[in-house]
């Protein structure tokens, strides 16, 4: 705002120090008397007000040179309001296609919810159990060893198996270690419980476990979880 007021002060100057030029160029051309004194009135020097104006003239193109500045700068806002305008345009749409999307979702979700309930809860069909048993069954007749890439004779029913033999014997380590881990556990709980017996029961309940590992029929009930003959008929 200061510099406005002093623009509007220099730009009234410069139209003032105008006016007197050209009233100077008129006292040369016109003989002036001060009638009090019958004396010759000299004019002001028109080059002293050319002085000025010169002088003027420098603050005024300064004056410009600035307001060209601010101009620049106000051009880059501008640009810099528009590009926020852009990018909140963009913002919003994006926040709807969010809010329209989550709302598919949780509408798929709430149809997958209803499909799985009336699933659990509605009769299986005779008709389609023993359909998929049909099918099911052709993908477990497949010997160990199979090659999927191997070509299928016309009319045999051997397809590759699933789950995979190596799938197969995977699962049945892992369920047979996890059951071999339980028992330790329980034969450790044990061994503390008949600790605080006293040491005489320690060495009696020792001798009578070693008995009943040494035995011939309980060896037969143990599980090897290395024994991964998953068809031990076939041999």
């Amino acid at each position: 705002m200061a510099s406005l007021t002093e623009l509007s002060r220099e730009l009234d100057e410069h139209s003032t120090l105008t006016r007197q030029l050209l009233s100077a160029f008129e006292d040369l051309t016109d003989e002036r008397t001060d009638v009090s004194t019958k004396k010759r009135v000299l004019p002001v020097a028109p080059t002293d007000i050319a002085q000025e104006l010169v002088a003027l003239d420098g603050r005024l193109q300064r004056a410009a040179d600035r307001i060209e500045e601010h101009q620049k700068w106000q051009r880059k806002l501008e640009a810099v309001d528009d590009d926020i305008d852009r990018c909140e345009t963009a913002m919003a749409s994006l926040a709807r296609h969010i809010y329209d999307a989550q709302g598919e979702v949780i509408r798929i979700l709430e149809d997958a919810e209803k499909s799985t309930d009336s699933s659990e809860t509605r009769p299986v069909d005779m008709d389609d159990l023993l359909e998929y048993g049909r099918r099911l069954a052709n993908f477990t007749s497949a010997p160990p060893g199979y090659d999927p890439q191997a070509p299928t004779a016309a009319g045999t029913i051997v397809r590759p198996p699933f789950p995979s033999e190596q799938q197969m014997k995977s699962g049945w380590m892992r369920g047979t270690l996890d059951g071999v881990e339980e028992s330790m556990d329980g034969e450790k709980d044990q061994d503390g419980m008949d600790g605080e017996d006293g040491e005489g029961e320690g060495v009696e309940g020792e001798s009578g476990t070693g008995h009943g590992h040494g035995g011939g029929g309980d060896d037969d009930d143990e599980v090897d979880p290395f024994d991964l003959d998953l068809n031990p008929d076939m041999e």
